[in-house]
């Protein structure tokens, strides 16, 4: 639990310009009371622009009305949008909001899950799929590819020969193997959505 002043729990999960705000939400459970919720949100936007510990200019928390919580990633590649459920954002006292962590984001009942995301990931090819634009979205060497509408077969081999290697830096950095994949068919589905891939 967070008190209402201690804004370093969000700024603590920052570290770079490649942290993006769900990791911090993945790393993190904080309480704090309902009628401070939108003042906090105020205050750390405002400390964005005026505080040392700088929100990166990619990671911005937007609350909206009707509990909806927009994630928006300025690279333009990625937006997110989680409905959480009433169920979700007050405890049993009725008078607090928790923001839970990642996993415990009712992801089947949000608005685009229910628009975007199959309920599963069919078979290993999309996995691979997942990797690929992955890499192509977060490594700098792939930057060019990732702006792309469109991706050639080259390309995508060009994607596909680095997995092995990214597949590696997965295991040594302890990840989740399978949460990460989870997370990424989400992305994936987005572009696909969006039509960023073929």
């Amino acid at each position: 639990m967070c008190k209402l002043n201690d804004f370093d729990f969000i700024y603590s999960f920052i570290k770079d310009n490649n942290v993006y705000m769900y990791n911090m939400i993945t790393k993190t459970d904080f309480t704090i009371d309902n009628k401070y919720f939108k003042k906090l949100v105020y205050l750390i936007l405002k400390k964005n622009s005026s505080n040392k510990y700088l929100l990166n200019i990619n990671n911005i928390i937007y609350i909206k009305k009707y509990n909806l919580i927009r994630l928006f990633n300025l690279s333009k590649i990625f937006k997110e949008y989680f409905y959480i459920k009433k169920y979700d954002l007050l405890s049993t006292n009725n008078k607090k909001i928790k923001i839970y962590n990642y996993n415990h984001f009712n992801f089947r009942n949000s608005v685009i899950t229910k628009m975007y995301f199959p309920n599963k990931i069919d078979n290993y090819e999309m996995v691979i799929r997942n990797i690929t634009i992955h890499i192509a979205a977060f490594n700098p060497k792939f930057i060019n590819i990732s702006n792309k509408k469109i991706f050639t077969k080259e390309e995508l081999l060009l994607m596909y020969n680095n997995i092995l290697l990214y597949q590696k830096f997965l295991r040594d950095t302890n990840v989740n193997i399978h949460e990460y994949l989870c997370n990424v068919d989400k992305y994936i589905r987005i572009l696909e959505y969006k039509n960023y891939f073929i």
